[in-house]
């Protein structure tokens, strides 16, 4: 709930919010304005939530692929997942918290992509509720020695 709230005000908020202002301190005429702005931006408010949650989880024989945003895809092997470790929530992750986004989606209660850990390693996270638990794979168990950390619903899907 509260990633929606924030791209809402991020994409549709801040430039209506603009275009009010600078049509005001202007003297500009508000109406063709702000409903060619509202025109735009509309569509964007939905594309952004939409397609930040998607979500994929593919299993084979061997291994599982998550796919999140459709832009940032890790393959673990099943073994891994066998030995997840689940923590209750971001919060009690310690040395494993996400302190940089080197590449992704970052908002309250949404975490996808590439993260830098407080530890120093890199993390691929696919975090959709930073309240829920948490599975956190071990250091092999990603693409190049990369820690994943992903909500533990997501891979009873």
């Amino acid at each position: 709930m509260r990633f929606y709230l924030w791209s809402f005000v991020l994409v549709v908020g801040i430039p209506l919010f603009l275009v009010f202002g600078l049509s005001f301190l202007f003297k500009f005429p508000t109406g063709k304005v702000a409903s060619v702005i509202f025109a735009i931006h509309a569509p964007i408010a939905v594309l952004i939530p939409w397609l930040a949650l998607q979500f994929s989880v593919v299993r084979t024989n061997d291994s599982v692929v998550l796919t999140g945003a459709n832009f940032y895809t890790v393959e673990v092997s099943a073994d891994e997942v066998a030995k997840k470790h689940v923590i209750s929530n971001v919060s009690a992750l310690g040395e494993l918290r996400p302190v940089l986004r080197t590449n992704g989606i970052g908002l309250p209660g949404l975490a996808v992509g590439n993260f830098k850990l407080q530890n120093g390693s890199a993390a691929m996270l696919f975090v959709h509720d930073s309240e829920k638990p948490l599975a956190v794979l071990n250091a092999e168990a990603g693409e190049n020695g990369t820690v994943v950390i992903v909500n533990d619903y997501l891979l009873s899907k």
